[in-house]
C-alpha cells in the first residue's frame, strides 16, 4: 500500500521491510532498486515541465541500474511505427538522442523487439545485421540491450543500454529487473502526455488570447491542481469563483454531476439541453467550441466534455440575467478541458488497476507465482492465500453482450465485502473469476460460492446467456492450478450434460465423478445410462421407484437401515428393490465397487439433466 516518506515523496511497502537486508536475495535487492527508481521518477513529473525532463531522469536510473553509461530512450510517433529519440542520461546525449529515428526498414532489432514485446540483446551490436550498423560504428556501441515499454499489450516506446565502447555482459537477472523497470515507466508515459496536453492546452490559451489576470490566474490554478489530482466539482467551484456565475458538470444524459456557486436549476437545464435543437446543435459542435444559449429563458453557456472522441456531458455556465463575455467563455472552455483530463486519468486509472489484477490471476491459475506476482498483489492488497474457489464464466449461446473480464469483477466486487475478485480471460474465451470466499466454515464454502456466483451473473447478465463453472474451495494460491483445471472439466460436464435452464454448476455437484464425465459427451454419457440402467429406464412408476431407491442408497453411505428410514419403508423393502435392480439389470450394489461406481454415475447424469425425479418421465434410449 502507498505510505508517504518525509520528504513527502510516495514510497511502496515492499514484503522485504520486515526482514534484515543482509538476508535479502539478489532478486530481492534488485526489484528494491527498481521500485526505488520507479519512486524518483514519479516524483519529477509535477515538478518538471514536459516529457522530455521525467524521461530523462528515467534513464539516468536505468544507467545507475545496470551499471551503463548511456540510456537512450524512444516515443512511437502518433501515427506511424517509427519511434521518435526523446531523452537520454546527458543533456548531450539527448541532443543526440532527438534526431535519431528506431523501426526503420533497416533497423531489423527495434523491429523485433515490437513484434515479440520481449527485451532483445544483440551481444556483437557492429557484426549482428540486426542494428543499423553505420549508427553503431558512430555511436561506440560494441553491446546494447533493447527493452520495449509495454502499456496495455502495446509497445509505446523503447529503451536502449550499452557501455560506450565496451561489452557489458547483460545477465539475465539484469535483463528481467530492466524489464521490470521500464513495465512501470510505461505506465508513466500516459499521465505524462495527459499533463503536457494540459500544460499544452494553457500555453496556446494564453498565446492565442489578451485575456484579463482574473482568467490566466484561473487557467493557472487549473493547471496546478490538475497535475496535483483534482476532482469536477472542485474544478465547477473555481469556474464559479473565477466567473461569479453558477457552474453545472452533466453527464451524457444531462444528469447532474457536480455543481459550483449559486444559481440554475438542474431539471431546468437538463430540458434545456434536451431540446431536439440543442442536442443538435451540440452534436455539431466542435470540442473545444462554445454553445451560446444566453438569449433562453434559463441562459447557459455549454461547453462540452469528450474523452478520447466521445461525449462524456457538458460544462455550463447560468446567464443569471448578465451578457456573457469572452473571459466567462474561456473559463468555461478551460474548466470543461480539465473535467475531460481528470476523466482520462480516472479511467485509465481504473483501467490500470483492473489489468495489474487480471496479471495477477492470470499468474495464479498459470501457476507462475514469481517474486514480481507477491508485489503486485501486496500493492492491489490482495492476499495470496485464502479461501477462494475458481469460477470459469462463459456463453452458452451467441450474444450482443461481449464478455469482458473487468466488467464480471466488479460485478462479483458487487456482491461480496472481501477483498476484489480478479478475472482474466482464458484461451477459450471464457473468463476465470478468483472469489475469495471469506471466514466462512469449510461445509459452507460451496453454497456461498453458488449463492455469490448466481448473484454476480445476475448484475452481468442482462441477456441471460452466462453460465458458470465452480471449482472447489481452495485455501492456499498454489492450488490455484489446479482448481482452473477443475472448473474446466465442470464447464464442459456443464454443457454436455445438462439442460438450457442450468446456470451453474459446481465441483461439488459432481463430486468424484466430474474427472470421469469430463472424458465423455452427451452421446456417451447417454450411451453409458442406457447400458448401465438398462430396463430401468421406463415410464413405469416400479422402475422410478427403484431408481430413487438406489440413488438414495447411496446418498446415505450404502447403509440399508438409514436408506430405509429415509424413505419410510422397511429395511427388507430396501433390501428386495436392490435386488430387483440386480436380476433387472445385472447391477450388485451392495457387493460390487464397479457396479456401484457405474450405477451412481449414470443416477448423476440423470440428476444433472433433471431426470431423476418420481414425478418426470425419464427418456427413452435407443
Amino acid at each position: 500500500m502507498p505510505r508517504t516518506a518525509e520528504s513527502g515523496a510516495p514510497t511502496f511497502t515492499d514484503p522485504c521491510d520486515a526482514r534484515d537486508p543482509a538476508s535479502w536475495s539478489r532478486t530481492e535487492l534488485g526489484d528494491a532498486a527498481v521500485i526505488e527508481a520507479f519512486h524518483d521518477v514519479a516524483g519529477t513529473v509535477t515538478s518538471q515541465p514536459g516529457i522530455e525532463p521525467v524521461l530523462r531522469v528515467a534513464a539516468g536510473n536505468a544507467c545507475d541500474l545496470l551499471a551503463v553509461d548511456r540510456c537512450s530512450i524512444f516515443l512511437r510517433g502518433s501515427n506511424s511505427g517509427i519511434f521518435h529519440g526523446v531523452a537520454a542520461r546527458s543533456p548531450g546525449d539527448s541532443d543526440i538522442v532527438r534526431h535519431l529515428r528506431c523501426g526503420v526498414t533497416r533497423d531489423r532489432m527495434s523491429q523485433e523487439i515490437v513484434a515479440t514485446r520481449q527485451p532483445v540483446l544483440v551481444r556483437d551490436a557492429v557484426a549482428d545485421g540486426r542494428p543499423v550498423r553505420s549508427t553503431m560504428v558512430n555511436l561506440q556501441v560494441r553491446e546494447v540491450l533493447g527493452v520495449p515499454l509495454v502499456f496495455r499489450q502495446q509497445v509505446y516506446g523503447l529503451m536502449f543500454l550499452d557501455l560506450v565502447g565496451h561489452h557489458r555482459g547483460f545477465s539475465a537477472i539484469e535483463t528481467r529487473l530492466v524489464t521490470f523497470y521500464a513495465d512501470l515507466i510505461a505506465g508513466l508515459l500516459p499521465v505524462l502526455h495527459q499533463v503536457d496536453d494540459l500544460h499544452s492546452a494553457v500555453r496556446d490559451l494564453q498565446m492565442r488570447s489578451h485575456e484579463s489576470a482574473r482568467t490566466r490566474r484561473f487557467a493557472d490554478e487549473i493547471a496546478c491542481a490538475s497535475s496535483a489530482g483534482t476532482t469536477p466539482q472542485q474544478i465547477a467551484a473555481s469556474a464559479s469563483t473565477a466567473t461569479g456565475r453558477g457552474s453545472w458538470f452533466t453527464d451524457g444524459a444531462h444528469r447532474p454531476i457536480a455543481h459550483g456557486g449559486e444559481g440554475g436549476n438542474a431539471a431546468r437545464i437538463g430540458r434545456l439541453l434536451n431540446r431536439p435543437a440543442t442536442i443538435e446543435a451540440l452534436r455539431a459542435l466542435p470540442d473545444s467550441g462554445v454553445l451560446d444559449l444566453s438569449t433562453e429563458p434559463d441562459g447557459l453557456l455549454v461547453a462540452p466534455i469528450t474523452v478520447d472522441g466521445h461525449r462524456r456531458g457538458n460544462m455550463s455556465l447560468i446567464c443569471d440575467g448578465r451578457p456573457m463575455t469572452e473571459h466567462d467563455k474561456t473559463v468555461l472552455r478551460t474548466a470543461a478541458h480539465a473535467i475531460s483530463v481528470e476523466l482520462r486519468v480516472e479511467a485509465q486509472s481504473a483501467m490500470t488497476t483492473s489489468e495489474g489484477r487480471q496479471q495477477i490471476a492470470r499468474a495464479m491459475i498459470e501457476g507462475n507465482l514469481d517474486a514480481v506476482t507477491h508485489r503486485r498483489a501486496a500493492l492491489h492488497s490482495i492476499p495470496m492465500d485464502c479461501q477462494r474457489v475458481v469460477c470459469l464464466v462463459a456463453q452458452r449461446r451467441a450474444s450482443s453482450i461481449r464478455l469482458d473480464a473487468r466488467d464480471l469483477a466488479q460485478a462479483f466486487d458487487s456482491v461480496t465485502a472481501g477483498p476484489p475478485a480478479l478475472a482474466t480471460p482464458t484461451a477459450e474465451g471464457a473468463i476465470a473469476v478468483l472469489v475469495d470466499l471469506g471466514e466462512d466454515s469449510p461445509s459452507e464454502l460451496a453454497q456461498r460460492a453458488s449463492t455469490l456466483t448466481a448473484a454476480a451473473l445476475k448484475l452481468a447478465d442482462a441477456e441471460d446467456t452466462l453460465i458458470a463453472a465452480i471449482s472447489s474451495p481452495i485455501t492456499a494460491v498454489d492450488q490455484a492450478p489446479r482448481a482452473f483445471d477443475e472448473s474446466q472439466r465442470v464447464l464442459h460436464c456443464l454443457r454436455q450434460l445438462c439442460p438450457e435452464s442450468t446456470t451453474i454448476l459446481s465441483a461439488d455437484d459432481l463430486g468424484f465423478a466430474g474427472v470421469l464425465l469430463s472424458a465423455i459427451d452427451r452421446t456417451g454419457a447417454d450411451q453409458h445410462v442406457h447400458k448401465t440402467l438398462g430396463r430401468l429406464l421406463s415410464d413405469h412408476a416400479r422402475d422410478h421407484e427403484m431408481l430413487h431407491t438406489a440413488d438414495v442408497f447411496f446418498d446415505h453411505a450404502r447403509n440399508i437401515r438409514d436408506t430405509a428410514r429415509a424413505l419410510s419403508v422397511h429395511e427388507n423393502t430396501v433390501r428386495y428393490r436392490l435386488s430387483r435392480i440386480h436380476q433387472l439389470t445385472g447391477l450388485d450394489l451392495t457387493g460390487n465397487s464397479d457396479h456401484q461406481v457405474s450405477c451412481q454415475l449414470a443416477l448423476l447424469i440423470l440428476r444433472l439433466r433433471g431426470q431423476l425425479s418420481t414425478t418426470n418421465p425419464l427418456p427413452h434410449y435407443p
